[in-house]
């Protein structure tokens, strides 16, 4: 079984490794395309303000630099914080490096526990490598991480899960909710929680069977398998 995540546009950096690592050969193709860009180029692509671009053009700089992160303790958005890894136990952080697959434009599909350096960069970009938007360039490369016929939860945006050839595999997404005043409430900050707090369920309780999952509803925010 496999549970796939989206990444976080939001980090912490306060836990940086000085270890470095090699990235795949596509991840190699897409970082020495950004840094051959000129700024005017790299503004276009990015879609940021001024102060965001210049964020972002020190991460493309620190490429070559000695530091590195986890993956997950890295990330820092809504689904990161509702999933709290850094209070997690040994046993639930094991599942995760088991079970859960991190999506990146940049760096493909990672584990929890894989290196990785800050970066902004998402599916949406018009980036161009080698003639090919982001998605044509990963998408074959995704689907050949998992097996056929492997069970996956879908905890992932569409942006992300949108490159998997769903077909192929035992695939359960999950549409999450808030119940106020009886009646259904959902939205992507709604969502966003509800992922991370599934996922930490699914650590908790080492869930890898779907009618399992289905127990575990709970804590204000409620899902549906569709």
């Amino acid at each position: 079984m496999k549970i796939i995540f989206a990444p976080a546009k939001t980090f912490d950096l306060t836990n940086e490794l000085n270890e470095d690592f090699k990235v795949c050969d596509i991840s190699g193709k897409i970082i020495k395309t950004l840094q051959a860009m000129h700024d005017e180029e790299l503004k276009s692509v990015m879609k940021v303000s001024d102060k965001m671009f210049k964020v972002n053009k020190t991460y493309i700089n620190d490429f070559s630099k000695r530091k590195s992160f986890y993956a997950v303790e890295m990330y820092n958005g809504v689904a990161y914080k509702s999933l709290d890894v850094r209070s997690m136990s040994k046993y639930e952080i094991e599942y995760l490096q088991e079970h859960l697959y991190i999506l990146s434009a940049l760096y493909g599909v990672i584990k929890p526990l894989d290196l990785i350096k800050p970066y902004r960069l998402d599916f949406n970009s018009s980036l161009k490598v080698e003639d090919k938007s982001l998605k044509k360039l990963w998408k074959e490369y995704y689907n050949e991480q998992i097996r056929e016929s492997e069970v996956v939860f879908n905890l992932a945006s569409n942006e992300f899960s949108s490159l998997f050839i769903k077909e192929r595999y035992e695939w359960y997404d999950f549409e999450f909710f808030e119940v106020r005043n009886e009646k259904k409430k959902s939205n992507s900050t709604i969502a966003k929680k509800g992922r991370g707090r599934l996922l930490r369920e699914l650590a908790f309780n080492q869930i890898t069977d779907i009618e399992c999952v289905k127990k575990i509803n709970g804590y204000g925010s409620y899902f549906e398998v569709v």
